[in-house]
């Protein structure tokens, strides 16, 4: 079992961070954009339950490179971050897997994409 802790942070101004980085040494390497689905249950949600699962694609020029999906449980408030457990693996075929969680009661409730840029 896995714990999640996070802290966001807000950056103002990626140019400057990402100038930083080069004059520090870093090298780009790639760049993916994330596409997260999260999924609720139809009799679950009703419940109000933070806990959610979520199938995230890793795509490069509109080609699937990778996949997993993630449980991830109810958010612990008395800490300073978010914190919660988080179970998760990687996935062959999303949309087999996704088929699935809809044929057990599950429904897409957000979809968002994130891009990751690595140096």
């Amino acid at each position: 079992m896995a714990t999640e802790l996070e802290c966001k942070i807000p950056i103002t101004n990626i140019g400057a961070i990402t100038q930083k980085i080069t004059e520090l040494g870093g090298q780009w390497q790639s760049e993916v954009v994330l596409q997260d689905t999260l999924y609720k249950h139809r009799e679950k949600n009703a419940l109000n339950t933070y806990a959610t699962l979520r199938v995230r694609e890793y795509f490069k020029d509109q080609i699937l490179l990778d996949a997993e999906i993630c449980y991830k449980g109810e958010i612990n408030r008395e800490n300073t971050f978010k914190c919660r457990e988080e179970l998760e693996t990687k996935i062959e075929k999303p949309s087999m897997i996704i088929a699935i969680l809809e044929a057990l009661g599950y429904y897409s409730s957000f979809i968002y994409q994130k891009q990751r840029t690595t140096f």
